[in-house]
């Protein structure tokens, strides 16, 4: 999960206090949400899938402002 921190921090058009707290967010959501039964391949697919998911939310959200 940290190359997640890193990529919305370093992708972000917000400051970078801002952007670390979203991505601490994020990730914290995604970490808590995946079944610590799946394997590994698993684990990384619904990472993927809920990050994407997230920030297309979030974009969404904030395409306004």
């Amino acid at each position: 999960m940290q190359s997640c921190k890193e990529n919305c921090v370093r992708q972000a058009k917000l400051s970078p206090e801002h952007a670390k707290k979203i991505a601490d967010v994020l990730c914290a959501k995604v970490v808590a949400d995946i079944d610590p039964l799946l394997d590994m391949p698993a684990r990384l697919t619904v990472a993927r899938e809920a990050l994407t998911r997230e920030l297309r939310l979030l974009d969404e959200v904030t395409r306004s402002f």
